[in-house]
Order: structure tokens, then sequence, then C-alpha cells
């Protein structure tokens, strides 16, 4: 059998957006790798994709530093717990932690 020749065609406005947001993804992983966090899941809810990450010692700092910041809490069976998020090469990195939000003394 001959393999058909592919054609290429353009990508649509709306693909070559969801092209260029996987781009952006690919490049956050390689940001928040090197600061030591690990992926979790990539979500596709929406056409612009989110990174959850797993809780660690150095999202801990990430708070810590103001590089982070709570958007959200809840109570599940491990019970309390915030949402952090933080900014990578302009997609969400996200993470949920039980740790107690440390009171700053102004």
């Amino acid at each position: 059998m001959k393999r058909q020749k592919q054609v290429c065609k353009p990508l649509s406005k709306v693909n070559h957006l969801a092209y260029k947001y996987l781009e952006q993804v690919n490049k956050a992983i390689i940001a928040i790798n090197y600061i030591g966090l690990e992926v979790k899941e990539i979500q596709f809810n929406h056409i612009k994709p989110r990174i959850l990450v797993r809780d660690s010692c150095v999202c801990e700092l990430l708070e810590k530093n103001g590089r982070a910041i709570e958007f959200g809490c809840g109570i599940n069976d491990g019970g309390r717990y915030r949402k952090m998020q933080m900014m990578a090469e302009g997609i969400k990195v996200i993470w949920e932690t039980n740790r107690i939000k440390e009171k700053r003394v102004h």
C-alpha cells in the first residue's frame, strides 16, 4: 500500500492558540523543574491549561517569599486545606497544602 502524502493545512485561530499554550506549558514545566517542583497533573478544562504540582518544602518557600498566593480553601477527609498558586511562563501552577498559614506581625 502506498502512503498518502499528508497535506500541511494551516491551523485555525483557536487551534493555533491551543498550540501556543502547549508551548508555554513545556516552558513552564522546565521552569518549575528547575526550582524543584514535581508535576502531578496538567488540566485542560478550558483552552488555557493549568499545572497541578505536589505540595513540598519548595512550595512552602514560594509562599513565604511571596511568590505564591492563596486563592481558595476548603475541608476534605484530610482536614482543612488551602489552594495556592503561582505563575510560570504565563501558566498557572497550583497546589493544595494542609500547612497552617503563618501570621505575619507588622
